[in-house]
């Protein structure tokens, strides 16, 4: 187990060589600390350009960083960080937002989208998604959701990107999400065992051990 060195809550995590970087959260809002690959004890590592909360996390497939997508307060903002700190601006999200759905995948052409889906900013639940390619200057509008929903979280396997769970106005959702790059469109594919929001998800190798927690 770990115990991290500030409380931290509505925070981000991104996926290392090097380990887990745990990053901002309410409580800590521009702080960041690892988890070390080899079961030791983590410690701090870089600041945060800015206080940050209800982000989403999307790692650049193609090099080894992280890109930070809208928060509460810096709804619109976009930045690349690696393990040394910050990078670079990237193009500002066209509707800015917070505790919305991310994630990546890659074309044939070699192409990265990042994708954001969903959300809120105040009053306003968004349904809305948009995506940035490699080397855009912008951020494309894409086919909605079906409702406006906060609180989902985006998972790529098999180089497709799924949204899972969210909250509309009155209920948590069980719905999963499939983005079809060639149609520009989202399918249902299926639904959760539970309705959940603000959950966490994650892809692992089905063998071993692992199956026996598995129904």
């Amino acid at each position: 187990s770990y115990t991290m060195v500030h409380d931290r809550r509505l925070h981000t995590s991104w996926v290392t060589d090097q380990g887990l970087v745990i990053m901002a959260g309410i409580s800590s809002t521009d702080t960041t600390e690892i988890v070390p690959t080899t079961g030791e004890q983590g410690g701090p590592t870089f600041a945060m350009k800015y206080d940050t909360w209800s982000s989403c996390a999307i790692p650049d497939a193609t090099s080894g960083s992280v890109v930070m997508t809208g928060g509460l307060r810096i709804e619109k903002v976009v930045s690349r960080y690696d393990l040394e700190g910050f990078v670079e601006e990237l193009p500002e999200l066209n509707e800015g937002r917070y505790q919305h759905g991310c994630g990546s995948y890659m074309r044939p052409d070699g192409t990265q989208v990042m994708m954001v889906a969903g959300g809120w900013r105040g009053t306003i639940k968004f349904k809305s998604s948009e995506f940035l390619t490699s080397g855009s200057t912008a951020w494309t509008m894409a086919e909605h959701l079906p409702y406006p929903v906060y609180g989902l979280r985006g998972v790529t396997l098999g180089n497709t990107l799924y949204m899972t769970g969210g909250k509309d106005e009155y209920d948590s959702k069980d719905y999963v999400f499939e983005w079809s790059d060639e149609k520009q469109e989202w399918g249902q594919q299926g639904k959760l065992q539970t309705h959940r929001h603000f959950h966490a998800v994650s892809t692992i190798e089905l063998e071993g051990e692992v199956m026996d927690y598995c129904t």
